[in-house]
């Protein structure tokens, strides 16, 4: 029995090795016949029998994407692997031909065999590979068999001509010549299964497969549908595999490597057990005589081995305990773990006064904000502020060298004068000159303070869109329902519902427990770097790091139906932005007697490759979106129940959370861009004259960036798409932000330049959905706008000006207040805000110092 070892040591050693990022993985990259070999429902799984070969030595990640070729392989070759940081590749494979090779134009799938060979080279050499150093082997496509492939066809509704036997033939020769030239080991697929069929090599041989009319027996038993391999095919190929792995990098045997650490009954008893193994390839060792072979039946008879049933029992419960302490991160599909029934969508109750003081003062609050003298009142203070016209433009130059700046003294004046008690009892600190920030300091400095935001810019109304607002766009109409102007909605409601609580509260005399502070930019709408940001280093040098309780800001989703049920969606993140600057350089001259591609024209094709091959959505526990759905799953009645299933599927598998983001995606643009990088060309510039070549032109490209995803991942994908799609076709040189690849010799006719356009900005921290802060301010909104609410983390894919105050809280949330039936058309023509809306703001905002009091 095992001594010495607690359970406690045990369970921890076991746990450390099921994490998946302490062990080298084997990576195979390929098509659908890569990812068809980790299933076992028909048999032998090749995929499943490598990692037994290497189980707690290697870990094996398979990458088969169904349908693609090589083509397909460069565009997402660098979302496809971990970095070194996450995990190392110790060894790649790369299958890929079988579809390559596929000539129906009908399908799509076709890739010339010069760019074939092409793409397999840069894949061995790119840059996501050659990072890891990893020993890589190639694997020719296996043949295809016709007549089975015709039946294919037809199951399949598929139109044109099938593939043929001597394509799959031709696109194996060309793997085994990369092979070749990169000094790469090639197992050939294609050869053994030929060899199997007694295939000679003979010029005049019929090409077993090649007929679709005669079936060839011995390759519809490897080939299970003509085209994908069935198990023996794949044993075939494993066989072939562990041959060139123990022939080239003998260091690594199959089944006998080391253990990369050993649990206590493995010191002790050895690796009888561990090195078991049904592979053909190897065979197994050698059992102790009282033991017969992994999977032969033991005699009922028999007892098993008395050490080998208690270490057996341990080791699964162990596992089972290491399973749940890990969250199933050592499954390939699992994504996260839920085990204490608790829902994924968790509601926090509407805050209740502790006494009937507070509850009075609730109440008077509640009364005075609802009356129709504040309801008249309020609706003059929105107007005079959206009469103002607090436009930024992007080419604003600095505060004081710019006089479109001073328009804000008037608003700064306006204000003065409708919140006179604000501006007489409160702090009010000027920043950067139009900066507002005040302070009403509260009696207990133990607390933190909440810091509610808000910006006094507008976005400009372009003269030639005046004409056609139903009221002019600067003169507040009020129609009995709405407000209609430039910043009703974005965000004159925001500061004005602010300083309109912090006004009430001080005309009912009340005074504060926590520190309240109000900051409001002047630029946000051009990136807030002389307004925010000012604000935000004032408060960090004043105040120190995470100082603030709470920030409140613009943003979020609002309030909104979704299949029956209404939902609050605060933001509790944003997506990263980054700029990127698409220069090429080449030879000017007469545009009498031009190259076959002028700049123009080979930016024009950097443009269309990009928009060619957009990010994929992504759904993560990472992103707040991903709780969004899964409140919608659980709180909307009018959800389809096949999407409902799937959706809290997906807290468990990745499969499932691909399968809801891929169907979203292509049912509302929206919702596709909460899971999904933008990338979106909107500044283009080139040529200076008609008749001269431009020698110098560029295109810049905007990228909203994904959660799960950073800055350095859009570098790395533009420099590999460019350098796989445009550098293969054109003699240029590549310098991607100083790194200098491509065509650098005489013969090169130009280069691109990959930069920076402006400065980029990563996603945001994601805030907490369990925190104090996030319960009371949930609270609140249930509170005010109705217990039924259900309150749903959600993400924006926009960047507001909380960017700069990720140093100042953790729990930053970005909400308007607005129901969806009393917003409309923000920065566009007819924007307007509902009055009876903008109240109900009123009330959360003085109802949230209310109870940010009393936690």
């Amino acid at each position: 029995m095992v001594r010495s070892s607690s359970p406690i040591r045990a369970f921890r050693l076991v746990r450390m090795r099921l994490d998946i990022q302490d062990l080298p993985n084997i990576a195979d990259l390929g098509d659908s016949i890569t990812q068809g070999a980790s299933d076992q429902s028909m048999g032998f799984g090749m995929a499943a029998e490598l990692q037994e070969a290497y189980v707690r030595r290697l870990d094996v990640i398979n990458r088969g994407y169904s349908g693609y070729n090589t083509d397909h392989a460069l565009d997402i070759i660098t979302r496809a692997f971990p970095t070194p940081e996450q995990a190392s590749i110790k060894f790649l494979t790369i299958w890929f031909g079988a579809n390559d090779a596929n000539k129906n134009p009908t399908q799509g799938q076709y890739v010339p065999a010069e760019r074939f060979k092409s793409n397999l080279l840069a894949i061995i050499n790119h840059p996501t590979v050659k990072v890891h150093s990893p020993n890589i082997i190639l694997i020719t496509p296996p043949p295809f068999e016709e007549s089975l492939l015709a039946e294919l066809q037809i199951k399949w509704g598929a139109t044109g001509e099938t593939r043929k036997a001597r394509d799959a033939q031709e696109y194996a020769e060309i793997v085994k010549q990369v092979g070749k030239e990169a000094g790469v080991p090639v197992v050939d697929a294609w050869g053994l299964c030929m060899e199997k069929a007694g295939w000679k090599g003979e010029s005049n041989e019929i090409l077993p497969g090649g007929d679709a009319e005669v079936r060839n027996e011995v390759l519809a038993g490897l080939l299970h549908d003509g085209l994908h391999l069935g198990p023996s095919g794949y044993q075939i190929v494993f066989d072939g595999l562990i041959a060139v792995m123990k022939e080239h990098w003998p260091e690594f045997p199959p089944y006998k490597m080391p253990f990369t650490e050993k649990v206590p009954w493995e010191i002790e008893l050895g690796d009888q057990i561990a090195n078991r193994s049904r592979a053909s390839a190897e065979g197994p060792p050698e059992a102790p005589p009282d033991d017969p072979p992994w999977g032969a039946e033991r005699p009922k008879s028999s007892p098993p081995p008395h050490n080998l049933s208690i270490i057996t029992g341990l080791l699964a419960t162990i596992i089972v305990l290491a399973l749940v302490g890990t969250g199933l991160k050592g499954t390939s599909d699992a994504q996260s773990l839920s085990l204490s029934g608790e829902s994924a969508c968790p509601q926090y109750p509407p805050i209740k006064a502790f006494s009937s003081e507070e509850e009075k003062l609730d109440k008077d609050i509640s009364d005075e904000i609802n009356s129709e003298a504040f309801f008249a009142k309020s609706v003059k203070r929105l107007q005079g502020a959206v009469q103002i016209p607090t436009e930024s433009f992007d080419d604003m130059g600095k505060v004081g060298n710019d006089s479109r700046w001073e328009i804000f003294k008037d608003f700064h004046k306006y204000l003065e004068d409708t919140f006179p008690l604000v501006y007489s009892k409160l702090e009010f600190t000027p920043i950067n000159t139009y900066g507002i920030l005040l302070e009403w300091k509260g009696k207990n400095e133990s607390l933190k303070p909440y810091l509610f935001m808000g910006h006094q810019d507008v976005v400009p109304v372009p003269a030639v869109t005046e004409s056609r607002w139903k009221y002019p766009p600067y003169s507040a109409h009020y129609d009995g329902r709405f407000i209609w102007g430039r910043g009703a909605s974005d965000c004159k409601n925001v500061v004005i519902g602010v300083l309109e609580a912090f006004e009430t509260l001080l005309e009912k005399n009340y005074k504060p427990e926590r520190t309240l502070l109000a900051g409001f930019g002047f630029d946000e709408e051009i990136s807030g770097y002389q307004g925010a940001q000012f604000i935000a280093e004032y408060l960090e040098t004043a105040r120190g790091k995470d100082s603030i309780d709470l920030i409140l800001d613009e943003g979020g989703l609002g309030i909104i139906e979704m299949d029956g049920a209404v939902f609050a969606l605060p933001g509790l993140g944003e997506k990263g932005y980054f700029d990127v600057k698409i220069s090429v350089e080449t030879a000017g001259g007469h545009s009498s007697v031009p190259p076959d591609h002028t700049g123009i024209g080979i930016l024009s094709q950097i443009i269309s490759a990009i928009e060619a091959t957009p990010y994929e959505p992504e759904l993560t526990p990472i992103n707040p979106y991903f709780t969004t759905l899964q409140c919608s799953a659980e709180y909307s009645p009018g959800i389809d129940p096949w999407l409902r299933k799937t959706i809290q599927a997906s807290l468990t598998s990745k499969k499932a959370a691909k399968t809801v983001a891929d169907y979203l995606s292509t049912r509302n643009i929206f919702q596709r861009y909460l899971m999904q990088t933008s990338q979106a060309t909107d500044l283009v510039l080139g040529g200076v004259k008609i008749n001269a070549l431009p020698e110098k032109v560029y295109a810049v490209v905007n990228h909203r960036i994904a959660v799960e995803s950073r800055v350095a991942d859009v570098r790395s994908n533009l420099e590999s798409l460019i350098a796989g799609k445009i550098l293969s076709k054109f003699p240029l040189s590549l310098d991607a932000w100083g790194s200098v690849s491509g065509n650098t010799s005489t013969s090169s006719v130009g280069k691109i330049v990959l930069e920076d356009f402006s400065d980029s900005l990563e996603p945001s921290p994601v805030s907490p959905s369990d925190s104090e802060a996030y319960k009371i301010f949930t609270g609140t909104i249930k509170q005010v706008m109705g217990e039924d609410i259900i309150v749903a983390p959600s993400l924006m894919t926009g960047n507001t000006d909380t960017k700069f105050y990720w140093g100042l809280s953790k729990n930053i949330y970005r909400f308007s207040p607005l129901r969806d039936e009393g917003k409309a058309n923000g920065h566009t023509v007819d924007e307007r805000v509902g009055m009876k809306e903008h109240i109900e703001g009123v009330r959360l905002y003085a109802q949230l110092i209310l109870n940010g009091d009393r936690s």
